[in-house]
């Protein structure tokens, strides 16, 4: 049903607008509204106990943010009902386990029908082994759904299409739209100021990663590859930049290497694009991964690169072209990749370039906002399925 505005109403659900590459997505989900007749609104519910990421829900336009005072507060589920039936979305889009639940309830609660459809940023990972079964819920939950219930599904990797094949999903119902990042210009001033901050001296090479601390960051492997090279190479530093549920075992595990003067935590940051600037080299010693975006910004940021082997981290950049592709989990490999680049400056500057050009071919917020508007109206085009 075509709206009265002649344009299509997107509702797009979100549960606990936490740190991560989900948070970012949401922001640059409202680009289509530029590229097609689209409107976007997103509906966030935020619990009492995570941490929401507000520098990024501020810059959302259009958004109903509804807060949860305990966990088993169900007042959302009215304010959701109310938005159905005054706003009338043409499209429920859902970003996750919790809010595709919230869309199943959708379905139930709208007297107008709509079509669903998510997005797949690829398997949930339990951080501690409590939470493994919930992990597996989740898991095949989204599976199931995405099988059963989405209209479509944008994945944000090949190997994340691969993967919703392999589990059933109808390959026709699975769309591969590569996370896209906006380009920036470089920032020489924080480059400066950051590395004087963090102690780093004029011709040191520092590594560093931004990313949450947990197990399936493969950021312990990082640590005990800079361990097995700081000896022979004294000019090397390693900036680990995030907070989490691993922060006490990491500084544990660098004071055991005797490496706290070689090592700094810079503790939960905001300004990630200034903190790549100060980096000569970027690692991303993941376990698992689909698309990642702080590996589109250390390509955007013109850095060398040692990434792992796994997801889509090689849809991004490949191996000897825009980085140095190691196995998951093997520190030996992770240490010779490091000295490669610690022994070659043209090879980190050759790196980095490559990185740099390929972003802006393939990975710009543009690319990535437009192949999703054009998929969204392909979706409005389709008949309501029916209850």
């Amino acid at each position: 049903m075509m709206q009265a505005d002649g344009r299509t109403r997107v509702l797009s659900l979100f549960w606990n607008f936490i740190v991560g590459g989900v948070a970012q997505y949401a922001t640059l989900l409202e680009g289509v509204a530029a590229c097609a007749p689209i409107s976007i609104r997103s509906f966030c519910v935020l619990g009492p106990k995570h941490h929401v990421n507000q520098a990024l829900l501020g810059q959302l336009g259009d958004r109903v943010v509804v807060h949860r005072a305990t966990p088993w507060d169900m007042g959302w589920v009215h304010r959701l009902r109310e938005e159905l039936r005054v706003w009338t979305p043409d499209i429920v889009m859902s970003h996750g386990f919790n809010s595709h639940f919230m869309a199943r309830i959708a379905a139930t609660l709208s007297n107008t029908p709509f079509r669903t459809v998510c997005s797949y940023h690829g398997l949930y990972h339990a951080p501690t082994p409590a939470h493994r079964m919930i992990g597996a819920i989740y898991n095949r939950f989204t599976e199931h759904y995405i099988r059963r219930r989405a209209c479509s599904t944008v994945a944000v990797a090949e190997y994340s299409r691969r993967y919703l094949i392999e589990k059933g999903t109808d390959p026709a119902r699975v769309e591969v739209i590569h996370n896209g990042i906006s380009d920036l210009e470089q920032n020489l001033l924080a480059r400066e100021r950051l590395r004087e901050e963090w102690g780093i001296r004029s011709g040191e090479v520092l590594v560093g990663i931004a990313s949450r601390f947990d197990p399936i960051k493969g950021i312990a492997c990082l640590v005990d590859a800079f361990g097995r090279v700081a000896g022979n190479y004294p000019q090397a530093k390693l900036v680990l930049i995030g907070a989490g549920s691993l922060d006490d075992a990491l500084r544990t595990q660098v004071n055991a290497l005797g490496l706290s003067d070689r090592v700094v935590f810079t503790g939960f940051r905001t300004d990630i694009a200034a903190c790549l600037e100060a980096m000569d080299v970027f690692a991303l010693p993941s376990l698992a991964e689909s698309h990642s975006i702080s590996l589109l910004e250390a390509m955007r940021a013109t850095k060398a690169i040692i990434a792992t082997d796994v997801g889509g981290n090689t849809e991004s950049a490949r191996h000897e072209q825009e980085a140095l592709i190691v196995p998951p989990a093997d520190a030996a490999a992770l240490a010779a990749a490091l000295e490669r680049l610690f022994d070659d400056p043209v090879l980190r500057n050759r790196l980095g370039q490559g990185a740099r050009e390929r972003f802006l071919a393939e990975f710009t917020v543009g690319r990535m906002v437009g192949r999703t508007a054009k998929w969204l109206e392909r979706i409005a085009a389709q008949p309501v399925p029916c209850r």
